[in-house]
Parts: structure tokens; C-alpha cells; sequence
């Protein structure tokens, strides 16, 4: 498999997961018109969003790797590991009652591997900067609304559409603007990309 077949597949992953945070978004804000049925579309829906997230993280590092350096490493790595979490328990989550530790972890990694990721791709100027730090403030928005929002009804609603409103919308918009990158510029051609700024 060619380089520029796997950077257009992660292109496509990538458009794809941020289509479905837009729908698991949309979706999110009206959680009373369903009952059943409706948990179970919004759970797959963002489960699958997320299922794409990481075909998506790799075309992002592999694009970048050479001058991503140890930052992008780490930040990938982090990122991969703390989707699997967030992933895992979306996935689990509807089924078993999972402990708090193993709910936490991922959400809270994330925004931070995802930082690193950020910070490495500002430093390379191969892919979008602005992209990147929009696919950052989206976990990083849900984090805190998680983190303040908690215990408190009369900010119910507006948690609500922070958290499952605008933050999978600012994570979705980052990935879809990524994916367009990678589909329209697969080759690894550093030079010309540096000489665009």
C-alpha cells in the first residue's frame, strides 16, 4: 500500500468521524424524543466517531512524523492510547458498569496528548496548524465542562450544549478540515510545504 493511498484513507477516516461528532452532536441535544432507540443511535454514532479517530491520528503523525520529532511521538502515542480508553468506554460503558478509574483516564489524557500533537504540528507547518488546535480544544472544552459542570442542575442545559454541543462541533470541525488536508496533499513533500507559510 502506497503512502498516498494510506494518507487519502486517513483523509477519509478523518471526514468521517468528524460527519458522525456532528451528528452524535446534533443528536445530543435533543436526548428526550428517543427513549431506547435514540441511546443506542448516539452511542454508536459516537462510538463510530471515534472508531475513525484513529485511522484519522495516524494519517495526522505519519504525514508529520520526520519533523514531528519526539513531541509528535509522544503526543500520537498518548493520543492513541487515551481514544482506546475513551473509545473502549463508550463502547462498554451501556453494558457493564465500569469502575471510575477506567471511565476518567481517557478523557483526561486526551486533551493532553492531543496538546503534544498540537504543539508538534504548529512546529512542523506541514498540516494546518488551526486544524490541530481545534481537534485540542474539543476534548479539552469537554474536559472542563466535565470537571466544573459536575453536581451542579442549574447549569444543566448549558452543559449540556457545551459539552455535547459545541465541543464535539470544534473536534469535528478540526478533523474534517484535517482530512480535507490530507486528501487534497497525500505526498510527503516537505519542501514545498514549508516554502507555502
Amino acid at each position: 500500500m502506497s503512502s498516498t493511498y494510506l494518507m487519502r484513507l486517513s483523509g477519509l477516516a478523518s471526514i468521517v468521524s468528524g460527519a458522525l461528532l456532528i451528528i452524535a452532536a446534533i443528536a445530543a441535544q435533543f436526548p428526550e424524543s428517543g427513549g431506547v432507540a435514540y441511546y443506542i443511535f448516539f452511542r454508536l454514532t459516537f462510538f463510530a466517531a471515534h472508531v475513525f479517530i484513529f485511522f484519522a491520528l495516524m494519517g495526522i503523525y505519519l504525514r508529520q512524523h520526520e519533523q514531528a520529532g519526539w513531541l509528535g511521538l509522544t503526543g500520537f502515542v498518548l493520543a492513541i492510547i487515551a481514544n482506546a480508553l475513551f473509545t473502549t468506554t463508550l463502547g462498554l460503558r451501556a453494558f457493564l458498569n465500569l469502575t471510575n478509574a477506567f471511565v476518567v483516564i481517557g478523557p483526561r489524557l486526551l486533551p493532553l496528548s492531543l496538546l503534544l500533537l498540537a504543539i508538534a504540528t504548529t512546529r512542523t507547518r506541514i498540516l494546518p496548524a488551526w486544524a490541530a488546535w481545534l481537534i485540542f480544544l474539543g476534548p479539552l472544552l469537554n474536559l472542563v465542562v466535565a470537571v466544573f459542570g459536575q453536581n451542579r442542575q442549574a447549569f444543566d442545559a448549558i452543559v449540556n450544549i457545551i459539552g455535547a454541543g459545541i465541543a464535539p462541533a470544534l473536534l469535528a470541525a478540526g478533523l474534517i478540515w484535517m482530512g480535507i488536508e490530507l486528501r487534497s496533499k497525500p505526498r510527503l513533500n516537505i519542501v514545498a510545504d514549508r516554502r507555502k507559510e
